[in-house]
């Protein structure tokens, strides 16, 4: 039976609604998202190298905290909203206090930023396949490690997950591999074709894979999640499409509390899933968006789609949450 068509699919709440799509006129260059914790303030990171803060409320911009002249990559929000941080075109990693968005940090930065969920480290990918891992206040590099295209750190930042390209005749082979930041040590989990992004939930329990093909060339599945502590991969069951046709999924990341987890894709779905069952629970859609990165708080929902600007989805109740 086709579990998306199946009359015993189970109901849900609907977790976000009252979509507010900013003018694409006025934001058309902005490539990436970052929502506060308190999920009062949006912040965006587009390619011509301003760093804007808007009001969620108003969908007001309420200030621009650096002109960087250059392509902003990726930009976060550390996790107890004290920190911003973004990565340019011209591999640098930034930093700037939230509070009164003061630049307090550069050093090389051009793939990915990833934050440990407790706050206290934070890891960036160079140009150069080098992962430099820091300490989150004074930003001093404590380890530097290899890897390629994306990073994530677990929730105590004792360990990062990232991917090593193959040498191989698919030239978008990779090698998801997990190291221990402080030993350096490193071991393969998986083979897979291009990984876009990586994700730890909070609790550090799942590890999430969203994947330009699949986690073999023959199964194009779009998420694959895997159990930790021992690295069980679940079965690979999330999709963006319905049919035959497959369209990269852009992005991944867990809410807050760890609940739900939220993915895009370039086909312009957003899903939202259960975390433990992972039932999807709801699907987003934002026609003609090829997504480009995704962030969520506790009370909303922002996507990046490029030449469109950002979409915003705020929450249809707290107790949704609970």
């Amino acid at each position: 039976m086709n579990f998306w068509k199946s009359p015993f699919r189970r109901r849900h709440k609907v977790l976000f609604s009252s979509e507010r799509r900013h003018p694409d006129s006025e934001c058309s260059s902005i490539v990436a998202v970052a929502l506060s914790p308190n999920g009062q303030t949006l912040v965006t990171g587009n390619t011509d190298g301003q760093i804007s803060l808007w009001d969620i409320a108003t969908l007001s911009k309420q200030k621009v905290i650096d002109d960087l002249r250059s392509a902003i990559r990726v930009v976060r929000i550390s996790p107890d909203g004290i920190y911003i941080a973004c990565v340019t075109d011209r591999n640098e990693f930034l930093v700037w206090d939230s509070e009164n968005c003061r630049r307090i940090h550069v050093s090389d930065g051009f793939f990915d930023i990833a934050f440990s969920w407790n706050g206290k480290r934070v890891a960036t990918l160079t140009n150069d396949s080098i992962i430099n891992v820091h300490e989150v206040g004074s930003f001093e590099k404590i380890r530097a490690l290899r890897g390629d295209k994306s990073v994530t750190l677990s929730p105590d930042g004792e360990s990062l997950v990232t991917t090593n390209f193959l040498q191989s005749m698919q030239s978008d082979q990779m090698e998801i591999v997990l190291c221990n930041v402080d030993s350096g040590i490193g071991k393969a989990l998986k083979q897979a074709c291009w990984v876009n992004t990586l994700s730890h939930s909070p609790s550090g329990k799942y590890l999430a894979c969203a994947l330009k093909d699949g986690i073999s060339i023959v199964d194009p599945y779009g998420v694959v999640v895997w159990r930790l502590p021992d690295y069980e991969c679940i079965q690979p069951l999330l999709r963006h499409d319905e049919t035959d046709q497959f369209d990269a999924v852009s992005d991944v990341a867990f809410t807050p509390n760890g609940k739900h987890m939220v993915s895009s894709s370039t086909n312009g779905t957003i899903m939202v899933w259960r975390v433990g069952s992972f039932e999807r629970v709801q699907t987003l859609t934002w026609d003609g968006a090829k997504i480009a990165s995704v962030s969520v708080s506790s009370k909303a929902l922002a996507v990046a789609a490029k030449g469109k600007g950002f979409s915003l989805w705020n929450d249809a109740s707290s107790k949704n949450w609970e």
